[in-house]
């Protein structure tokens, strides 16, 4: 099986090794507060 891929840097020369995700980090993902949720939406905000 040739995982060598078209487009690379010179200096990597070794087929691609496959691993998952989590096993190279922590992710973690978050939502947008309720609206109903006040604390969240008072103040002014500069564009």
């Amino acid at each position: 099986m040739n995982c060598l891929p078209k487009l690379r840097f010179k200096e990597f020369t070794d087929e691609w090794e496959e691993k998952k995700l989590g096993n190279n980090g922590h992710f973690y993902s978050a939502g947008t507060p309720l609206s109903s949720n006040k604390d969240y939406y008072s103040g002014n905000m500069a564009l």
